[in-house]
């Protein structure tokens, strides 16, 4: 009996000893922790991370250094609307070069309102939730306050009746190119382009092209401008 009680004495001895050494691990797991994670705060306290406005901040500085290496025209306002169209094609092209995101895009291009155009956005910023403003939102409220549709429908008669008279055929075929845009149905295929081009030609350069039935608007002011410049040789040489 005696043994036998010996043998159990021990057991319980054993068995409290791995008990104590499982609270032992688990009060230094605990203790490890909490050194851990007081580091860790001391070290958030020593090196904050900074709110996500100032980070936002510090990228679109960023962004429009990077804009502005590409010397960007500022826009103070115009009387030709196709200078306002230009501007914002212009900006437009500079804002996806420089791969910005298409939620910086308005901020960034306001930035470049000066004068009364500034003036104007301001009235846009008491009226319109700007933060949250579109590209596409802000092209229809730009064009409406700069491009109207009066303008839109003047310049498409202006392209209708577009002729070279005293321009040269190089003169002649940027003002075609600008005005295009605004009579679509009449450029509508390559053919159609070359037939409105070669109407609006002097008669005696008109003449001659029409004759060579050109079907690419490429080919057909390359003649004219050969024609043009074989006539002005003639007339030196005389």
């Amino acid at each position: 009996m005696a043994r036998g009680n010996s043998r159990r004495n021990v057991e319980e001895l054993r068995n409290r000893i791995q008990r104590v050494e499982v609270q032992l691990e688990q009060v230094v797991g605990i203790q490890y922790g909490m050194a851990v994670n007081m580091q860790n705060n001391q070290q958030s306290q020593n090196h904050p991370t900074p709110p996500a406005a100032v980070v936002l901040e510090d990228r679109l500085t960023s962004i429009l250094e990077e804009f502005q290496r590409l010397n960007p025209t500022e826009f103070a306002g115009t009387e030709d609307p196709l200078d306002a169209k230009r501007w914002f094609m212009g900006i437009h092209k500079k804002l996806i070069t420089i791969g910005a995101a298409e939620e910086h895009w308005v901020r960034i291009a306001t930035f470049m309102l000066k004068g009364e155009v500034d003036l104007w956005w301001d009235n846009i910023r008491e009226t319109h939730d700007v933060t949250s403003m579109t590209w596409v939102e802000f092209e229809a409220l730009f064009f409406e306050q700069y491009f109207l549709e009066t303008n839109r429908e003047k310049k498409s008669i202006e392209f209708a009746e577009l002729i070279q008279g005293d321009m040269s055929v190089t003169q002649y075929e940027k003002k075609f190119r600008e005005l295009s845009r605004y009579g679509p149905h009449l450029v509508s295929s390559e053919v159609l382009k070359v037939r409105k081009f070669e109407r609006g030609l002097k008669p005696g350069i008109r003449g001659k092209t029409v004759s060579l039935c050109h079907q690419t608007y490429a080919r057909v002011v390359h003649t004219a401008r050969v024609i043009e410049a074989d006539w002005e040789s003639s007339q030196k040489s005389r």
